[in-house]
């Protein structure tokens, strides 16, 4: 085999410019300044929290423990986020001195980061005071995250500070824009918060996983019986631990999710308990209408089945099983105020349409049948690809489809493995219903798809850039021990926190 020439960045210049000469700005404009706060001298002890405030901390939490003693709004995020906080911009000092105060306390060590990932500060329990280092670098901001990380995963939290500034009128100005009210006046805001949660009435959303591991003996011997002269995908079926740091990163950025459903044809990880109640763990035959259809290897057909989850809520969030989130998530992260899902589509990349080639990728050929069907119904084109991101999905529409194109569910549901007249439901197929039918709305997000060659740019913290990130297969990357180690070096950097449902520390195998 001939050994290829041109790098990776010429193969994209020459095939898609556009995306280039995107991503080439945006990583000069997103640099990321790390800065590790140096040891405190063994003379200079930390401050810590008097008797009572470590009580209340026990007992309340960091995020209502700081609400109290900052005497500050919460909620500022969505109306309801009790880790979304807004302080004076004048006051960043005296907030970090009580960050301070808790990291010294309990031991704990603290990323803080602003909005912008301009810059990033790494504190652990013996770092020098954060008010001294950080207090000028972020006075400027418009938001910050601080994240708290305990040996014990007892205090586990992330904050979110939004940053406002005094008016000659007498309103607080929040300097971003990312909250759902722009202006406020403080003695007014509980009124105004109490009538908005009241109209919103937010229901609850639950997140879906889909997962697979080519280890398991179950799911082996069904395959060996199923296709006993057909070698599996190897890139495709092998878990590398990225459902683990998954659900921790819903843990960590999105615990307001009312339940987790991981849908499987394996046996559950050692690490996962069963007595959390949060965690649902759903087989094949419990969501296909049909056992005549399985066993299925077929992401596209088991994507199908999602809205037949028992007990699943109207609306839900849908992650491949390498979908991490990144950054701090709420709601309206994926629906809006009307309830509405959100799509991201890609700035370049656009929907083929025709029909498929037989060198066409398998899950291009489903985009494709996806986008007829879609200029059948409507007579309109799908434009661009949904971001490789989580999918915002409702149910009763996703059965709205079901009765309507009955013949393509029921045909890709019998492919037990990927076929050239598959539709991706929930990853193509629904998002361009929805915004055909006028029932949808539209956002941008950063996100990075890391593969063999792109996994290092995640370390150092500059996975801070992104929002979603997925740890992406193919191109022989379960063979690929490098891809596996960054990957395994970036999980480690970002998801050190345990969520209650991991029962052991030691990954099952090792």
């Amino acid at each position: 085999m001939k050994k290829k020439l041109i790098s990776p960045k010429l193969e994209k210049l020459v095939s898609d410019p556009n995306r280039f000469f995107l991503d080439f700005f945006r990583k000069r404009v997103n640099k990321t300044k790390v800065h590790v706060i140096g040891q405190r001298s063994t003379q200079s002890a930390a401050k810590k929290l008097s008797a009572a405030d470590l009580n209340m901390v026990k007992q309340c939490g960091i995020p209502s423990f700081v609400i109290s003693k900052l005497k500050c709004p919460h909620g500022i995020s969505d109306g309801t986020d009790p880790r979304s906080l807004l302080i004076n911009g004048c006051h960043v000092k005296d907030t970090l001195e009580l960050i301070d105060l808790i990291r010294g306390s309990f031991g704990l060590t603290t990323l803080l980061y602003d909005h912008e990932r301009s810059a990033v500060i790494y504190a652990d329990e013996n770092a020098l005071p954060l008010s001294n280092a950080a207090s000028k670098e972020f006075s400027k901001a418009s938001q910050l995250i601080i994240e708290f990380s305990d040996p014990k995963h007892e205090l586990d939290t992330v904050l979110r500070i939004y940053l406002s500034d005094h008016t000659e009128d007498g309103y607080s100005a929040l300097r971003s824009n990312h909250a759902w009210i722009k202006k406020l006046k403080l003695e007014e805001y509980s009124n105004l918060q109490s009538k908005y949660i009241n109209d919103l009435c937010r229901k609850p959303i639950d997140a879906v996983i889909t997962w697979v591991d080519c280890t398991d003996e179950g799911w082996q011997s069904a395959w060996n019986e199923t296709y006993p002269d057909r070698p599996f995908d190897l890139d495709r079926f092998t878990s590398n631990e990225e459902l683990r740091y998954s659900l921790r990163s819903i843990n960590k950025y999105a615990p307001w999710f009312n339940k987790i459903f991981i849908i499987s044809n394996c046996e559950r990880p050692l690490w996962l308990s069963k007595n959390d109640g949060k965690v649902q763990w759903v087989t094949h035959d419990e969501i296909f209408p049909s056992a005549s259809t399985l066993p299925t290897f077929n992401s596209h057909a088991i994507e199908s089945c999602l809205h037949r989850i028992r007990g699943l809520s109207e609306n839900f969030v849908y992650f491949n099983d390498d979908f991490l989130i990144s950054l701090p998530c709420r709601p309206n992260d994926f629906f809006d105020e009307y309830n509405r899902p959100i799509l991201y589509f890609e700035e370049c990349t656009p929907a083929l349409s025709g029909s498929p080639h037989t060198e066409t990728p398998d899950y291009l050929r489903a985009s494709m049948n996806s986008s007829e069907l879609i200029y059948e119904s409507f007579k309109h084109r799908p434009r661009l690809q949904h971001k490789h991101v989580p999918y915002a999905l409702k149910k009763s529409i996703l059965e709205e489809m079901e009765v309507r194109f009955i013949h393509e569910f029921n045909r890709t549901r019998n492919s037990r493995t990927r076929s050239a007249t598959d539709i991706n439901v929930a990853s193509f197929f629904f998002q361009h219903y929805i915004r055909a039918t006028g029932r949808a709305s539209t956002a941008k997000v950063a996100n990075f798809t890391a593969k063999p060659h792109t996994a290092a740019k995640l370390l150092n913290y500059n996975s801070l850039k992104y929002k979603f990130i997925c740890i992406n297969d193919g191109g022989d990357s379960a063979k690929n021990s490098k891809y596996k180690e960054l990957s395994k070096s970036f999980f480690e950097e970002r998801y050190p926190e345990l969520p209650i449902w991991e029962v052991c520390e030691s990954i099952s195998g090792d």
